[in-house]
């Protein structure tokens, strides 16, 4: 190559060529930003749903599913936000269903403490501690746990007359785990 001259990137002459090294180009470059975005974590906001009653604090904009449980009395529907968030290793979630009488005999009789057993108990856990907790409207209770495959893992379960709410934070993250976990527990509102 001569001196001074630059050398060029062949560029496909055809339309269609053309078209489709823009498309991968384009295609490489939203990847790059998605993995950054995910390894640097996103912001905490606000989260508020009419039909859960609830508010809450998520990093990130949550996930939402649901799904159909067959009980005794007829279909319920479980409903889960979760946000999965890379860079600290932890999922952030919030459960709830309206419980009926049969549910509710099937989670342990409506008693807070055999809701939360059951439910450590179900992802083959270890309570290593736990507290009663009491607000306007509700009863419930914090549970800090290990399960396989977690160091910690923190569930809280409240009753509110005819919801049971479940949050949980697996595996509590390790920088500004307690804090992180603060913050996302101490967010959750029930709304009227």
């Amino acid at each position: 190559m001569p001196k001074g001259m630059a050398m060029r990137l062949p560029i496909p002459r055809e339309p269609v060529a053309r078209r489709n090294l823009l498309i991968n180009a384009s295609l490489i470059l939203a990847v790059i930003i998605g993995v950054v975005l995910l390894l640097v974590g996103a912001r905490w906001r606000s989260y508020t749903t009419r039909e859960g009653k609830f508010t809450i604090e998520f990093p990130g904009r949550p996930w939402v599913t649901s799904q159909s449980v067959a009980t005794p009395s007829g279909m319920v529907t479980a409903y889960d936000y979760r946000v999965v968030q890379l860079l600290h290793g932890a999922t952030y979630e919030v459960g709830y269903m309206v419980a009926n009488a049969a549910v509710l005999e099937m989670m342990g009789g409506g008693q807070i403490g055999n809701i939360c057993d059951s439910a450590v108990n179900r992802m083959g856990g270890t309570v290593i501690e736990q507290q009663d907790l009491t607000g306007a409207g509700y009863t419930g209770r914090e549970v800090k746990f290990k399960a396989p495959g977690y160091t910690q893992a923190r569930l809280r379960v409240f009753l509110a007359g005819d919801r049971i709410y479940t949050l949980m934070v697996s595996p509590v993250p390790k920088r500004d785990g307690e804090a992180r976990v603060g913050r996302f527990f101490n967010s959750f509102h029930l709304q009227p």
